[in-house]
């Protein structure tokens, strides 16, 4: 096996784990966002100043997590 093809072969096995590991992270952020979602909406009967402060709290966090 030659020199340029192995190397090849060690990049891409190492992109595929890269790749693997970032799409379990969004794949858990993308639920935590979507529990507390469901959550939010489900006690929050109203629409309110509280709804949105909450909202806007879950919004942030999502991007920061």
């Amino acid at each position: 096996m030659s020199f340029f093809k192995r190397l090849r072969e060690s990049i891409s096995a190492k992109a595929e784990a890269v790749t693997s590991k970032f799409k379990e992270g969004l794949a858990k952020t993308r639920s935590a966002f979507v529990d507390r979602m469901d959550e939010l909406f489900l006690r929050r009967k109203k629409i309110d100043e509280e709804f949105y402060e909450e909202l806007e709290e879950i919004m942030i966090g999502a991007t920061s997590a």
